[in-house]
């Protein structure tokens, strides 16, 4: 049913004309913020969840299923802002940012190097990635999931799949070995979160392999209630202990949380 009209740039608009222009404000600063001090109107448009659900719609946001909307009050409006489904909540996937956002655990050899574009390997679609060197190097990055706009109901009682997942690639020259390690956090009764169900895949090439890209991935998916973090760890070395970065490089690293 639409209420009555309002006055807009001195014409008289509708609810769900206005409803329609604010679906189309693209700044989600001005949004959320600007827009609901127009006007008592425009703040019972916009705190109206109703709104930020077909806002959602509109932006193509992924969401939880229809199923489960209706046995859930979801905040859209969070969702829309955060995005925390089907996107890539790592930061810094490649190196686009140096070693920023990744805790650094070990650096042997000669240490980290972020190759752009990464060297004696293929790169076309890999302009940028981690290379290691002749001991082991291993890079961390945590997630915290309730941080970036995941609820702890769809966490305790949905259990979407968390995927995680790294691209690696040996040099043409020399061989190596990488392994990719995830693990949960959970929160306990005391409210201290502690690492479980560490997972490790771990990838070995020879010598002269053809320097293409493989994808590495762990996927949880019955995990325990209490879950809020996502740990993924990456890393690796050559196999000949030659001097320098010869080691498997690593790109697109990457934690999602996905509805089936």
């Amino acid at each position: 049913m639409t209420s009555g009209p309002c006055l807009l740039d001195d014409l008289l608009v509708s609810d769900d004309f206005l409803r329609e222009i604010l679906l189309r404000v693209s700044d989600l600063r001005t949004l959320t913020y600007s827009c609901p001090l127009v006007s008592k109107r425009w703040l019972s448009l916009t705190v109206d969840p109703k709104f930020w659900l077909e806002k959602c719609e509109y932006d193509d946001v992924a969401l939880p299923p229809v199923h489960l909307r209706k046995e859930h009050a979801f905040d859209y409006k969070r969702i829309l802002v955060k995005r925390p489904y089907n996107r890539n909540l790592i930061r810094n996937p490649s190196g686009e940012e140096e070693l920023n956002f990744w805790k650094i655990l070990k650096r042997g050899g000669s240490g980290w190097r972020v190759e752009s574009p990464p060297v004696y390997c293929d790169h076309r679609d890999f302009p940028i990635a981690f290379a290691t060197s002749y001991a082991y190097c291993l890079k961390e990055q945590r997630i915290d999931l309730i941080a970036v706009g995941v609820e702890a109901y769809v966490l305790d009682e949905v259990k979407p799949k968390i995927i995680v997942s790294e691209w690696m690639a040996p040099r043409e020259d020399c061989g190596c070995e990488y392994q990719l390690s995830a693990a949960l956090g959970v929160v306990d009764e005391d409210g201290l979160i502690s690492d479980v169900d560490e997972r490790k895949e771990t990838v070995e090439k020879p010598q002269w392999s053809d320097g293409q890209w493989q994808k590495v991935e762990i996927v949880f998916s019955d995990y325990p209630k209490g879950t809020r973090e996502v740990v993924l760890r990456g890393g690796g070395k050559d196999s000949q202990f030659w001097n320098g970065h010869y080691g498997p490089k690593m790109a697109k690293a990457s934690i999602m949380v996905v509805f089936d």
